[in-house]
């Protein structure tokens, strides 16, 4: 799968009372993205962030933390560029912008879209899990090296039958099982789903 970001679009529904974009917004919005893409990098083969404007009269291309950041250049607008790709990629792309336009001209060429509220909130999602993750692992680390420097936990102080390994597997492991309910309840209407909604529900599992 190939995310298709309609750039602006993203940073005006984040803040939505500025009527244009400035740089440590732009910088803030690819930050958290390029965190959602190399958490997501087994799932999503590549995310393209197109913009308006630009340096130059053509289109540029550049690698930014892992993302590729276009700018349409000054012929051409973001919006053109993004059905061009989602024509060339059709069902392996996939639009994300609240633009009912834009969605329309890309649903021609068989391109399916998602609004930004609801894929900002995967992005979110993903990304809360990824920091409380690394958070879990510094905390473990901190009490390794405690013991190893300072000798002040002992083991046979720990209350009898408490395996420290399985308490670090499962701290590692926590929060993985909680968007189980939702998916467990969508499973259980699946026969009452239309094609569409069952692709939606894929596609859905996938990026989150």
């Amino acid at each position: 799968m190939i995310l298709l970001i309609d750039a602006y679009n993203v940073v005006r529904f984040l803040y939505p009372g500025d009527r244009q974009a400035y740089e440590a917004q732009v910088n803030w919005f690819l930050s958290k993205l390029s965190a959602y893409r190399k958490a997501k990098r087994d799932e999503i083969q590549e995310i393209r962030v197109v913009f308006d404007g630009g340096l130059f009269l053509h289109k540029t291309r550049e690698i930014i933390g892992g993302l590729v950041v276009i700018y349409a250049g000054a012929r051409r607008k973001a919006d053109d560029v993004l059905v061009q790709y989602a024509q060339d990629l059709r069902e392996k792309g996939l639009l994300i912008s609240n633009d009912r336009e834009l969605q329309q001209r890309v649903a021609v060429h068989r391109g399916a879209a998602m609004g930004v509220h609801e894929f900002w909130g995967l992005v979110q999602s993903v990304c809360a899990q990824q920091e409380e993750s690394a958070a879990t692992s510094h905390r473990y680390g901190e009490i390794v090296i405690t013991k190893l420097e300072n000798d002040v936990i002992e083991l046979e102080d720990m209350p009898e039958g408490i395996d420290v390994d399985s308490l670090m597997i499962e701290a590692s492991v926590s929060g993985v099982g909680k968007k189980e309910d939702s998916v467990t309840k969508l499973r259980t209407n699946k026969g009452s789903l239309s094609k569409q909604e069952k692709a939606r529900i894929s596609v859905r599992k996938k990026l989150g």
